[in-house]
């Protein structure tokens, strides 16, 4: 089988269901609501990296509660809740390289291969929709 039909039959594949994948979209919806009233409470931004991570376990959770004749939006759920894991790890990796070092250019370095990585998902994600589109 090859890389291409294996990563489309498990990122396209029938949502599961069950109470697993509300328990992940509550989750993230927690913890942007703690973002949230963290912001409303203190007046400032508490890690607001974190949002990402929230948003990225309710995009998960979402495409598995989907019914089962939406495959296709639930693999670009999947996708996207993969971006915004990468986005996650890249702003932790960054912020804590600036915290640490305080060289600008190699954060901006870094920003522009996380940005790269997203391009690149962004368009085999384009590929796979299209893909699945014409089946």
């Amino acid at each position: 089988m090859s890389i291409v039909r294996w990563i489309k039959s498990d990122l396209f594949k029938e949502p599961t269901g069950g109470r697993r994948p509300w328990l992940t979209t509550a989750f993230g919806l927690l913890m942007i609501g703690l973002v949230i009233g963290g912001t409303v409470v203190s007046g400032s931004w508490l890690e607001p990296k974190f949002v990402f991570l929230g948003f990225a376990f309710v995009a998960l959770g979402t495409a598995e509660t989907l019914p089962a004749d939406r495959v296709r939006l639930a693999g670009i759920l999947r996708i996207s809740a993969i971006c915004m894991f990468f986005s996650f790890g890249g702003i932790t990796i960054a912020s804590t390289l600036r915290n640490s070092e305080g060289q600008a250019q190699l954060m901006m370095a870094f920003y522009f291969v996380v940005s790269i990585l997203v391009v690149i998902t962004l368009y085999v994600a384009w590929e796979f929709w299209k893909a699945g589109r014409d089946q």
